[in-house]
């Protein structure tokens, strides 16, 4: 289980949802659901893309829970979600750039997306999670607010071309 950690969207299993229930809800709220608006507005992406935006974007994204998993939950009541799991954050952080930079190649070649929008998208909501979950931030219950509605709101944003 421990080296699972490194493969994307195992992190977010085991340190966000830890069932199957959990992990049927997180699918139809963060990935089936905004594909099905989107596709119903634009009638663009196929499913098989959608699964590799998803993929490329839960990598970066997992940084972000790493990072708030390792440095800010030390301020919150009930904090340590890793269960003293020990995870190396260089390979962590490779394996989710590698994951992300070939899931990008993977679209460029495929010459439908608009790779740029979709780089540009998933990196603004990775730094938003990582100012979100600062210690300047973590003080100050406004800025935490916002930032979290932010993330709340923009969280399936990587789907959508500017």
């Amino acid at each position: 289980m421990k080296y699972s950690y490194y493969l994307p969207f195992f992190y977010t299993y085991y340190t966000r949802l830890g069932n199957i229930r959990a992990l049927i809800a997180y699918l139809a709220w963060d990935l089936f659901l905004p594909y099905s608006v989107i596709y119903y507005y634009s009638g663009f992406r196929s499913l098989f893309q959608v699964f590799l935006m998803f993929i490329g974007f839960i990598s970066l994204y997992e940084c972000g829970y790493y990072y708030n998993d390792t440095r800010s939950t030390r301020y919150e009541i009930g904090g340590d979600r890793l269960n003293n799991v020990s995870i190396k954050p260089v390979p962590f952080v490779s394996s989710r750039m590698i994951t992300f930079l070939m899931v990008l190649i993977l679209l460029l070649l495929d010459n439908t997306v608009n790779v740029l929008s979709y780089f540009m998208m998933t990196i603004f909501i990775v730094i938003l999670l990582f100012v979100h979950s600062s210690q300047m931030v973590h003080k100050i219950s406004l800025a935490r607010l916002f930032t979290f509605t932010g993330l709340a709101f923009y969280r399936s944003a990587y789907l959508v071309e500017i």
